[in-house]
């Protein structure tokens, strides 16, 4: 299968001045297809939430995508915005009020009707205390929403910058212009939500078997550790899936759902990274590999010592050997990355190997001359450093090569430690990411949730986003992205980002590793209809069985 297209930063510049006026749709495509039939299984470890506002992670987005539309969709070749349930948006001049046309008589899969009030019903949960102040919560992606601090800080329930005009009219304004706040709008924490009574309802509860408006709605309940079985939805306005069901099935760790596949009880499945060269022979045909928007590395804790030291920092980042690494781990699969934002997501600096990153190469001896910079200015190491991972998730072999290395070159040691899987207990990998974790360096990957620098530079670094992990704080970072939000001109705007990621790379709260490359193994011959979208994930709208396997 052939990688997916990229979008040249010319055709982002005019979809996004396309935007900036108005945006009207298409028709919604064919018409509704019975399904084909069959059942299509989906190797998953465990999600942690299939609440939109909670589901952060690759394995919640995956059906979380599935069983809600948002007011626009994401091509599942090129993650360019399409219209979802919104058929058209406009802008005032200054980017501060954006207008949402709803299509009519939508629906939520028990019935009820999706209206521009369930958006500011999905925006205004999002935001509240309970959501916005979880560890996983998503609901920063609304902060530039009026009104949005006061939901946050809970001193109101009502959201003022989110105002159903009418069933099929969503206005939105914000506190400050925003050029490309409509491409955002597609995220998990703006989706609708059905009423309040709907949600209540829910067996055993709406986080376990959520009601959604998208092409699949859930079967019966998340059976946690086994299974997520999702079917069609016959009340969704768009092209029906042509499957009985999509079936999640949950596996502790890549050893047991490649054993899975071997058995046959699989249609999809990622790869353990020892296990590549052998799946790839085993299986001529039936793999699919694909440069995807995303971004491994190491999160360093800006706040404690010795991480808070960028000297400290620049040196790990030129002690191992990136390109050695993945040949030896991924059969050379991964990229080394030079910089924050893919190759893939336009406005980007980085060309495979190269990029902004001036510490992204493997040079030791520049490595000692700054940790000996470090140590003579009295930074000191507490041994054994430790890199945590989360267990099962084929990260071992890299991150302890990257651990040898570092020790290697620098002289200090280091341990890398397999922490379980999110969610799972006190020891969970969440222990060592959170607020009050050690001074360490931990694994992390970014995934786009929408196809901007800015979704890769604002969300991981701005100061007090959930998801900056490194706890990072610059005010000049913090500005250069306010003004790249406000400025209307998409080339002019880039550059502004530019500018942003430059200095982050200097003051390295986050160590790039490698831009993702994702091997899956899948049943080309059995499905048609199968790629892998932007996300990393099974394109399922799409799938179908092929006459020859009915």
């Amino acid at each position: 299968m052939s990688k997916r297209r990229v979008v040249p930063v010319v055709a982002w510049v005019v979809a996004l001045v396309i935007l900036a006026t108005a945006c009207k749709s298409a028709k919604t495509g064919a018409p509704a297809a019975t399904p084909t039939g069959g059942t299509f299984t989906v190797e998953s470890q465990e999600p942690g939430s299939l609440d939109p506002p909670l589901a952060s992670g690759s394995e919640d987005l995956r059906v979380v995508h599935e069983l809600f539309d948002g007011l626009i969709l994401y091509d599942d070749k090129t993650a360019a915005v399409t219209p979802g349930v919104a058929t058209s948006w406009a802008p005032n001049a200054d980017n501060t009020k954006f207008t949402f046309h709803l299509r009519s008589g939508t629906k939520f899969s028990n019935g009820e009707d999706v209206t521009a009030e369930s958006f500011v019903r999905g925006m205004t949960r999002s935001l509240t205390p309970k959501f916005y102040n979880d560890p996983n919560g998503l609901g920063y992606h609304l902060d530039g929403v009026l009104g949005a601090a006061a939901v946050s800080k809970g001193v109101t329930t009502t959201l003022t910058g989110a105002v159903a005009k009418d069933k099929t009219t969503l206005e939105v304004d914000l506190s400050a212009p925003d050029a490309e706040f409509v491409v955002r709008t597609g995220h998990m924490p703006f989706l609708p939500i059905p009423s309040d009574a709907a949600m209540a309802a829910q067996k055993p509860s709406w986080s376990e078997n959520p009601i959604g408006n998208g092409p699949f709605k859930m079967k019966e309940a998340w059976v946690h550790q086994q299974s997520i079985t999702l079917v069609p939805n016959p009340t969704y306005y768009g092209t029906k899936p042509k499957v009985d069901q999509v079936v999640y099935k949950i596996f502790p760790d890549q050893d047991t759902s490649y054993l899975q596949w071997q058995a046959g009880n699989l249609d999809w499945t990622r790869i353990p990274p020892a296990k590549i060269p052998e799946g790839k022979a085993q299986n001529p045909g039936n793999y699919i590999i694909q440069d995807v928007g995303g971004i491994n590395y190491l999160s360093t804790r800006y706040t404690l010592a010795p991480t808070s030291n960028k000297l400290f920092d620049q040196a790990i980042s030129l002690s191992f050997d990136r390109q050695a690494i993945s040949n030896a781990v991924f059969s050379g699969l991964n990229t080394p990355a030079a910089g924050i934002v893919p190759p893939l997501i336009p406005g980007s600096q980085s060309k495979g190997t190269s990029g902004p990153c001036k510490y992204c190469t493997y040079d030791p001896a520049r490595a000692k001359a700054l940790f000996k910079q470090f140590t003579d200015g009295g930074g000191t190491v507490k041994e054994p450093f430790p890199m945590y991972f989360n267990a099962g998730a084929g990260h071992d072999a890299w991150m302890q090569a990257i651990a040898n290395q570092i020790q290697t070159t620098l002289g200090f040691k280091v341990q890398a430690i397999a922490a379980t899987a999110q969610f799972t207990g006190a020891e969970s990998y969440s222990k060592f990411i959170g607020k009050d974790a050690p001074a360490s360096a931990n694994r992390f990957g970014w995934s786009l949730d929408y196809p901007t620098p800015d979704n890769f530079l604002y969300p991981l670094f701005s100061t007090g986003s959930a998801d900056n992990k490194s706890q990072y704080s610059n005010p000049a970072f913090d500005a250069l992205i306010k003004q790249a939000r406000a400025e209307p001109d998409a080339t002019k705007r880039v550059k502004i980002y530019q500018q942003a990621e430059d200095i982050v790379l200097e003051d390295l709260p986050i160590i790039p590793v490698w831009w993702r490359t994702q091997i899956r193994l899948a049943k080309l011959n059995k499905w048609g209809g199968l790629g892998m979208d932007p996300y990393e994930d099974p394109a399922v709208r799409t799938v179908y069985l092929k006459a020859a396997s009915s």
